[in-house]
């Protein structure tokens, strides 16, 4: 498998209490690995991976190097998950930034690729998928009027217990134990379910926060143990999630060099 590959490559991770100390990767070697076994599905985060970071932190539009590769990828039959915090489509109750992702990347993939994507947005929170048409075919629906209040009220009982967890809440509020690591599985199963002939040890999970303690993709590392892990971040941690290699190139241009080299692995 692409993963038996990866750990059994010239690398002698070491481990530490908090997680693994980085080991790092170039793009040769992957792009040599790839060929070796290519994947058959991959999964991405979006923020730092898929898009980069302007100076004040917000998220730069895609890359037309980055929308192109996710379409090819699609093109060539190769099912797409993209698992993240942001919503599908809806502007954010709290700030001017609009948090969804259909607008700035998933409606410049061309319609009748779509079926090969599928999206789980605020850890697992929503989830999307597409027809043959590129039509929103599973999504949650709107949320309760009645979350308001309720989570005026909660807020309340937070502030008055000294909890400083944040509610928001406008037509619905968010409340699980769900994360990117249930949100992976449900991709995973929900290409499956359409048809496609993948296991775990056959997907290629990317992100750029594998850090441990308290990196916003180490719960990637965890949905499908069998699966092949690679970082375009992570510069300066310490300490990386269990099987995660970290790319020597950063960001969204790695992101789209990686998707090239997969492509290449194709034949």
């Amino acid at each position: 498998s692409i993963n038996a590959t990866f750990l059994a490559a010239a690398f002698s991770p070491v481990a530490s209490a908090a997680g693994i100390k980085p080991v790092s990767l170039s793009l040769p070697q992957l792009t040599a690995q790839l060929k070796a076994a290519p994947p058959s599905a991959l999964i991405f985060d979006y923020d730092g991976t898929l898009t980069d970071r302007a100076a004040d932190g917000k998220s730069l539009p895609a890359s037309p190097e980055v929308l192109e590769g996710l379409s090819a990828l699609a093109r060539a039959g190769i099912p797409v998950g993209i698992v993240t915090g942001r919503v599908f489509n809806r502007r954010s109750l709290d700030e001017a930034e609009k948090m969804g992702i259909w607008g700035p990347l998933l409606s410049k993939i061309p319609a009748d690729l779509r079926h090969n994507i599928f999206f789980s947005g605020s850890f697992n929170g929503e989830f999307v998928s597409f027809d043959a048409a590129g039509q929103v075919t599973a999504a949650f629906a709107r949320g309760d009027a009645r979350a308001a209040p309720f989570a005026a009220a909660l807020a309340q009982q937070f502030a008055l217990r000294g909890l400083a967890y944040p509610v928001r809440g406008r037509d619905w509020i968010y409340a699980s134990k769900s994360d990117k690591e249930s949100a992976a599985r449900r991709v995973f199963k929900a290409m499956r379910k359409r048809g496609f002939q993948i296991d775990e040890a056959s997907v290629l999970i990317v992100g750029d926060d594998f850090r441990v303690p308290g990196g916003s993709d180490a719960p990637l590392a965890r949905a499908l143990p069998r699966a092949t892990l690679v970082s375009v971040g992570d510069q300066y941690a310490k300490a990386l999630a269990g099987g995660v290699r970290r790319l020597a190139e950063r960001g969204a241009a790695a992101t789209a060099k990686l998707i090239q080299a997969v492509l290449a692995s194709l034949g």
